[in-house]
């Protein structure tokens, strides 16, 4: 069997680096992509200070 010439061997190990930082990339942007919805939805919850203040608030209306 021959051995692949130096410039195939280039091509091989360029084609594999290509590959290893594309899948970084998308792990990358994923893990960026779930951490910006992470942040959505906690934005989108009440937080405890304006949770407690509309009990306050509840409380001194009183019953309804």
């Amino acid at each position: 069997m021959n051995p692949r010439p130096p410039a195939v061997e280039e091509l091989a190990a360029s084609i594999s680096n290509l590959a290893r930082r594309a899948a970084a990339e998308d792990s990358f942007m994923n893990g960026c992509s779930r951490v910006a919805s992470l942040r959505f939805h906690y934005a989108a919850m009440p937080s405890k200070s304006s949770s407690r203040a509309a009990i306050e608030t509840a409380r001194e209306s009183g019953p309804v």
